[in-house]
């Protein structure tokens, strides 16, 4: 399934163009701070292909105060 491009937000890493997107609103388990902080990944010129990264860390907008971070071009640039 690809990620719909109305929200993704472009990244270019060694010359290779990607698009990524964080979800909208957190899972309930993410909510909770049970899950971790997930973004899909996909290339720009093949969609399709999606990878699925989860960070230690849960999402800034959980709703119990559980240690987050907040996903950044820089962060998804990083190995």
């Amino acid at each position: 399934m690809a990620i719909p491009k109305k929200y993704a937000r472009p990244v270019t890493v060694d010359g290779t163009a990607f698009r990524w997107r964080v979800r909208r609103k957190p899972t309930y388990c993410q909510g909770n701070g049970w899950g971790p902080m997930t973004f899909a990944v996909e290339p720009a010129d093949t969609p399709g292909r999606v990878l699925l990264v989860s960070l230690p860390c849960s999402r800034p907008d959980a709703w119990l105060g559980e240690r987050a971070t907040a996903v950044r071009p820089a962060l998804v640039k990083a190995p």
